[in-house]
């Protein structure tokens, strides 16, 4: 997802409408302006990561942003809180392995 903000959310949603993710990395470090509830919503993760330094000048993660992964249910992990974030799967299986 990048740096992707709002606009781009609704549009790779309506070029892709059979979107899904099991784990989503956090559009733009959590910036306000990302992770919008339609992209939420189609994606319907199980996990979000996001990767985000801790005290950055951005100010990311904007709260709001935080509150959407809260409201739609979708825990996150943040690498300011855990550190280094590992996803592991066989295809089946999904593991999560973090520095705290």
């Amino acid at each position: 997802t990048g740096d992707i903000e709002a606009d781009v959310e609704r549009r790779l949603v309506a070029a892709h409408p059979q979107l899904a993710a099991t784990v989503l990395k956090v559009p733009h470090h959590g910036s306000d302006t990302s992770s919008s509830p339609t992209l939420l919503v189609a994606a319907s993760p199980q996990l979000a990561i996001l990767s985000v330094g801790a005290d950055n000048h951005f100010g990311h993660p904007s709260p709001a942003a935080v509150q959407r992964y809260t409201d739609y249910g979708i825990p996150l992990l943040r690498t300011d809180q855990v550190g280094t974030i590992e996803c592991i799967t066989d295809g089946e299986q999904l593991w999560v392995r973090t520095d705290h």
